[in-house]
């Protein structure tokens, strides 16, 4: 089994616990994740696990690698991002995704109020 394989298994098929959300926390975090990116000049994904959908807002950053103007936002039913995984070296992308494996069953093993303390930082060539 290849590590997107693995990943797929083990995030969209999670047990959330009867834990749903609103839609109205759903917009919260989609303006949070659009604030990023047109502050950044980055490109921010929110994915959710639970619809396999990801939300993925532009900026300015975007338009140097080719993919959008700024201030645009795609909703895609996948929570895999192909329009900007291609752009990336095949090396950098199979590391990236192997390096989300392992963080994903590290954050799994923490304490749930102690979580959102952790993130991954990947440097990427494209």
């Amino acid at each position: 089994m290849d590590i997107i394989d693995k990943l797929n298994k083990e995030l969209l098929k999670q047990n959330f616990m009867g834990h749903s959300y609103t839609s109205s926390e759903l917009d919260k975090y989609r303006e949070v994740a659009h604030r990023y990116a047109c502050m950044e000049n980055a490109i921010s994904v929110l994915s959710d696990m639970q619809t396999n959908i990801s939300y993925i807002y532009y900026g300015g950053f975007a338009e140097a690698l080719g993919l959008k103007e700024t201030e645009k936002i795609d909703c895609i039913h996948s929570i895999w991002e192909e329009g900007i995984f291609r752009l990336i070296h095949p090396d950098d992308l199979y590391q990236k995704n192997l390096q989300e494996l392992k963080f994903f069953h590290f954050i799994k093993h923490q304490p749930k109020n102690k979580r959102k303390d952790f993130y991954l930082i990947n440097k990427l060539r494209t």
